[in-house]
Order: structure tokens, then C-alpha cells, then sequence
């Protein structure tokens, strides 16, 4: 018997891009029109080995919370930078998916990871530290990971050169629809920290010579390798707090040409034959976008335009408009291992915010492909609305390999959409609580918080993250949103403080008789618990001729002199979420002013 397919998400993301230290700037980074690909001596010196000298490179790789992890200095320090990053974006995959990583613990998550060369291997793997052997074993990528979260899922990595995450995708993808494991993280990762490296691949013919990765241009010269770490968190929707988009369909194809290494000395047939199993089943019309590879190799470039021509513009003519296309590799360069992720985060982008990011560095059509030059196809060089729901994204690695996956953007609409300044619509402010590792991190986090409109799906994001513990989080804090003024009127309305990790006792404080007042049912029928729970009571006493909203929220101090209604009073305040001595030691002030 079949077992049920579950729909599929991604979740949660985590990243690091070039000039990017997180997704939101990575989204911010595309949008602006910049490039993340720099000249500069970060890696190695100008002209070492002649090496090409644009590359796109991520904000720092050299330091690891490793007491977070569980692991010791000696350890830590020759563990591979990959491995490092891996660890923290993945935990960052899984807060930004509305879950505490502590609840994961036990459960059956996979751990799956794709990478290629470490260039920081060759030199970790023979110093003279005797845990090198640990630090440098790229299965660790993904061991390291679920021995950290206590995951009972399967975890290994990955190596299939630049394809290696697509890979990533499609077991995933499987797994979680079939209901074999709770979820997945799948993570990618790449540096560019040698110059003999790019020097070899300069060997090639396919490296920019200069800091411009040109996809799709007539004067498109190869690319600027890059480095990128990012990771997903992949769940079935049906359990999924956040969606970025359905997994619709992943295809994979090796072709094993002894004569060939690179894209461009195969037959478009092979490309031809993976799209068209990916889209055996999906209504082609719908697709809004594709996120073509776009290497910047003009034989390359020519080669997959004119595919996507065939497959999905001569097959589906229904909407009359060009298939749009784009290449993030304009932006941010090659990424290699990470290139799979870096070119579905830029889907994501798309789908989420519903507009196309532009292509940079397009002049004139690769004069090879037809489906350009006669219109068929369109590169996006502006802001540009995404027309459909559905988004294809193509990878080509090193060995033959090719790569699709079709995304599907969620369905589901905000409700209302806030301005900046603008209260949430029942007139109630969130306490957002949040917990960390340095109180700057968490004053950090707090002030990103307050950058936000109000977002009620965004704050319940972070109860559910933050409603229990994370362990060795000894920084707490929270603050009150939205802000609702350019003034920081909420510093008064945030704190943070460390916490010594000890249960402290409940004390119930009871306040007597000198803290009600008039109308004080106000402002806590305002809280939707609260009013439901009130309509139910007034319900039952009003046959009895006891109207208990007028009670509750009267000016009236003549209200009272009926005993009757007394208690009603007695009982709102022993029902209140927060009445301390404070504020009877206030009202007994004010009634001795008036005596």
C-alpha cells in the first residue's frame, strides 16, 4: 500500500552571502541593486599566482560560540571553518522557522549536507593537532549538527560539486513527504580562501576576469567564484509555523561524458530531457520565473536559454507573455557548492516579497540564444512583479551533473498588513521575549525587533520560539511592540538582564480591597481571552437581571452602592493577570489625599 505524500516547505532559513551576514540582508542586498562581489586583499594578496581578483566574500568565517555547541578549544580550533558555519546557520534555520532548537532534541531529524573542496583542509588535516582528524572530517558537517542537537535522524554529507545541494533537496523532499523522518536540515557551504584554487579554475577559461559575472550578456566572460553558507529547514506543511514556499518537484540528471567536465561541451538533449521529466506533471503556465544557472560562460548561457525556450516557452504559449529569467550569480558570483541554495534563497526572495530581484550586469543578448533575441525569454533587469506562483531554479555542477527544482509560492494572505507607527488592530502591544548568548547580541536583536512593523504572525513566531528554555542561553530580555513613534519611546518598555539559570518560587500576591476602581474592566476586555471568558459569565448572570459589563466598565461610583455589584468588582481584580501592592499603596494615597 502507497504510503500518503505529505506537502513539503522550507520553513526556516539561515545564511550567510557575500557581503551578507544573514538572509534579510541578502534580500536587502538584491533589491538594492549592489553587487556582493568585491576587490580586495581579504583572502589573499593582489596578484597572487595572478589569480582573478573579484570574488564575492562572506562578512568573516573565524569564530565559533563553540561553549554553545559543547566543544572544547583544542577542538574548536581545528575544526574546518565549514563545519563552524554549518553549526550556527543551521540553528538559525530552526529559530527562524518558529522553533526552540531544545525541542528538537530526541526527535528524528535529518542532517544533510552538501559541500565540495575545503581549502581550509589541506592545511587543518596534517598540523600537528591530534584532533584534526575530527575537525576536518567533512562527514562532521553534518555529524556535528545532530550529535549537538541529540537528532536520531540519519546525517551525512554530500559531494556532488555544485549540484551537491539540489541533492540536498531531493532527499529531503522524499523523507519528509513520505512521513520517514520529523524533518530535515539540509545545509550547503563554501569559502574561497586560496588563490591556488581560483588559479586552477582560471585554467579553465571559465573565471571573470575582472568583478563582473555577466549572465546571459553578449559580452559575458565567466564568473567570480564566491562563498556562501546557507541552510533550510524543511518540514511538512502541516506542521510548519512559517512558510517560504512548497517543494513542488526536484530532478536530478549525471551524464557520464568521459570528454566533458563543464556544462558547455554537452548536448542541450541532456538539459532538455531533466526539465522535461520535472515538468511532466506541473501546469507550465504557472511558472512566474526561472532562476536559470546564468554561469556567465556565453556557451553555457546560450545552451540553457535555448533549452528553457523548448521546454517551457514553445510547450506553454497560454499566457502570450516572455518567460522571465535572472541568475543571481550577477549579483553575488559563483558560490559552487553553495550555488544551489544562494539561487533558491533568491526564489525565495521572490516569492515571499512577490517581486522579482533585477539581474545585474546585462548589456546585450547573448547573440547565441534565439529565445532572447526574439523576445521568448526576458532577463529581469529591474523590480519586477512575479506574474505566477510557480519558480523553476537550475543547477549545473562539475562531473556532468545537472539540477531543477520548482518552488511554489504559499498561499496563504496577511489579513492586514500594518504601516509603520500603526498599533496592532485589537489596541494591544506584544511582549516579545527573547533570550541569548552576550547581552550586545540580545540588545542587537531587540533593536532589529523594534525596526519592524507590528506583525502578529511575527510575534507569535517568537513565543513559540522563546516559551521555554534554550539551553546555555543566560541572556534574557524583552521588549514591547510595535514602536510607535520616530522618538525611541520604548527604552523604558525593553530590558535585558543575565540569568543564573535558577527556578525562582511563584509568590501570589493578594492586595485587599484597596486596589479596584471604576471602569477597571476596561482595558483587560480587551484581551480576547479575557472578553470570551466575561461574555460566557454575563451570559449565565444575566437572567437573573445582573448586567456584568455595565459592572465592570461603569464610571459610576454610585454603581456600588448596590452590595450586590460589589463582589463583581472583588472578583475581576482576584481574576486579573497583574495587580501588585504597588498599586494599592497608590490608591491608599490618593484616598488619604482626599481625606
Amino acid at each position: 500500500m502507497a504510503r500518503e505524500k505529505f506537502e513539503v516547505v522550507i520553513s526556516g532559513v539561515g545564511g550567510m552571502f557575500p557581503e551578507c551576514n544573514s538572509f534579510d540582508d541578502f534580500r536587502e542586498l538584491l533589491f538594492s541593486g549592489k553587487s556582493g562581489v568585491t576587490v580586495d586583499t581579504r583572502r589573499w594578496p593582489q596578484g597572487s599566482l595572478d589569480a582573478p581578483p573579484g570574488s564575492g566574500k562572506i562578512p568573516s568565517f573565524d569564530h565559533l560560540d563553540s561553549t554553545f555547541f559543547g566543544m572544547t578549544p583544542n577542538l574548536t580550533e581545528v575544526t574546518d571553518p565549514l563545519t563552524r558555519l554549518c553549526l550556527e546557520k543551521s540553528i538559525e534555520a530552526i529559530v527562524d522557522a518558529g522553533v526552540n532548537p531544545a525541542d528538537l532534541s530526541g526527535t528524528h531529524t535529518s542532517v544533510l549536507v552538501g559541500s565540495c573542496i575545503s581549502e581550509s583542509e589541506f592545511i587543518q588535516l596534517f598540523s600537528s593537532k591530534k584532533l584534526a582528524i575530527l575537525g576536518t572530517n567533512r562527514a562532521m558537517q553534518a555529524n556535528r549538527i545532530s550529535f549537538s542537537l541529540n537528532l536520531t535522524g540519519q546525517s551525512y554529507q554530500l559531494d556532488t560539486t555544485w549540484a551537491g545541494g539540489m541533492q540536498c533537496l531531493d532527499i529531503a523532499k522524499r523523507i519528509v513527504e513520505e512521513g520517514s523522518v520529523d524533518g530535515c536540515i539540509v545545509c550547503v557551504a563554501n569559502l574561497t580562501i586560496s588563490a591556488a584554487i581560483s588559479k586552477q579554475m582560471q585554467g579553465l577559461g571559465v573565471l571573470s576576469k575582472d568583478e563582473y559575472t555577466r549572465s546571459f550578456s553578449s559580452d559575458a566572460g565567466g564568473y567570480n567564484r564566491s562563498e556562501a553558507i546557507v541552510s533550510f529547514y524543511v518540514q511538512r506543511k502541516e506542521n510548519a509555523r512559517r512558510s517560504y514556499g512548497s517543494i513542488v518537484e526536484v530532478g536530478l540528471k549525471t551524464f557520464g561524458d568521459r570528454d566533458a567536465i563543464f556544462a558547455q561541451n554537452h548536448s542541450p538533449q541532456e538539459l532538455k530531457s531533466l526539465l522535461e521529466e520535472v515538468y511532466e506533471n506541473v501546469d507550465k503556465s504557472q511558472i512566474g520565473f526561472v532562476e536559470a544557472d546564468g554561469s556567465g560562460v556565453r556557451a553555457i548561457d546560450a545552451m540553457e536559454l535555448n533549452v528553457l525556450k523548448e521546454v517551457l516557452v514553445d510547450s506553454s504559449k497560454q499566457t502570450g507573455n516572455p518567460l522571465l529569467v535572472g541568475s543571481v550569480k550577477s549579483n553575488v558570483g559563483h558560490t559552487e557548492a553553495s550555488s544551489t541554495f544562494v539561487s533558491v534563497s533568491k526564489a525565495l526572495v521572490s516569492m515571499d516579497s512577490g517581486l522579482i530581484p533585477p539581474n545585474l550586469s546585462y548589456t546585450e543578448p547573448n547573440p547565441n540564444a534565439d529565445a532572447l533575441i526574439n523576445g521568448d525569454i526576458k532577463v529581469v533587469t529591474q523590480v519586477t512583479p512575479l506574474p505566477a506562483p510557480l519558480v523553476g531554479v537550475t543547477t549545473m555542477g562539475l562531473g556532468s551533473s545537472f539540477g531543477h527544482v520548482v518552488l511554489k509560492q504559499h498561499d496563504k494572505v496577511k489579513a492586514h498588513v500594518y504601516g509603520k507607527y500603526e498599533m496592532y488592530r485589537d489596541g494591544l502591544p506584544r511582549l516579545i521575549t527573547v533570550s541569548g548568548r552576550t547581552e550586545q547580541g540580545l540588545r542587537d536583536i531587540l533593536k532589529k525587533i523594534k525596526t519592524y512593523v507590528a506583525d502578529e504572525e511575527f510575534a507569535a513566531l517568537f513565543h513559540q520560539v522563546f516559551k521555554t528554555s534554550i539551553p546555555r542561553h543566560n541572556i534574557r530580555g524583552y521588549v514591547l511592540t510595535p514602536d510607535l513613534s520616530p522618538e525611541d519611546e520604548t527604552e523604558n518598555l525593553e530590558q535585558v538582564e543575565y540569568y543564573e539559570g535558577l527556578k525562582k518560587p511563584i509568590w501570589f500576591i493578594f492586595s485587599g480591597m484597596g486596589s479596584q476602581w471604576n471602569g477597571m474592566g476596561n482595558d483587560l476586555l480587551r484581551i480576547p481571552m479575557f472578553r470570551a471568558s466575561m461574555e460566557r459569565l454575563a451570559a449565565v448572570l444575566a437572567p437573573k437581571g445582573v448586567d456584568l459589563f455595565e459592572i465592570l466598565t461603569s464610571p459610576d461610583p454610585a454603581l456600588f452602592d448596590n452590595i450586590l455589584n460589589s463582589p463583581m468588582r472583588n472578583c475581576l481584580h482576584l481574576c486579573s493577570p497583574k495587580y501588585t501592592s504597588v498599586q494599592q499603596r497608590e490608591r491608599e494615597r490618593e484616598r488619604e489625599s482626599f481625606s
